[in-house]
């Protein structure tokens, strides 16, 4: 297994296509965020932006198989908010070995459903989420980048 400094090294080649990184910046993935959701629990509406340039969240999704997604926990996309609707809204089932990955901003805006009960089964809703960010770039000047990699963003 490879540690951090070696996954951020190949992040880059694969991301930027050299080991210098997205525009001269290198690109260093984030410890992972496990957990376990329990019965009633939920996220609330957020968007994952955070204080480094975030260049990609990726949300990893590891239910037991078996799980159904009518027992809650599922992935709810909200995308941009048009006078007070989510017209992009999606509800996207999460299933065993899943991923959604998408690039943190503004409109970036999702929640995790709350989560009923699956008492008796036996059977987890278990995820973990990680970041690629540019750690040296910081507020405006990483929107700045993040502008000229992605386009401009909402």
């Amino acid at each position: 297994i490879f540690g951090r400094e070696r996954w951020g090294t190949i992040l880059n080649v694969i991301l930027a296509g050299t080991t210098k990184g997205i525009l001269g910046h290198r690109v260093k993935p984030t410890p992972p965020n496990w957990r376990e959701f329990s019965a009633g629990d939920y996220y609330h509406m957020h968007n994952d932006v955070g204080t480094a340039a975030r260049v990609l969240s990726t949300n990893f999704w590891l239910q037991s198989h078996g799980w159904h997604s009518d027992w809650g926990g599922n992935f709810l996309w909200c995308g941009g908010r048009e006078r007070n609707a989510f017209p992009n809204a999606e509800r996207i089932a999460v299933g065993f070995n899943r991923v959604g990955m998408f690039v943190p901003h503004a409109e970036s805006l999702h929640v995790v459903e709350h989560v009923g009960s699956s008492k008796g089964t036996g059977l987890h809703r278990f995820s973990f989420t990680s970041f690629l960010e540019i750690p040296d770039l910081q507020g405006d000047s990483a929107l700045q980048h993040l502008d000229k990699l992605y386009g401009k963003r909402p």
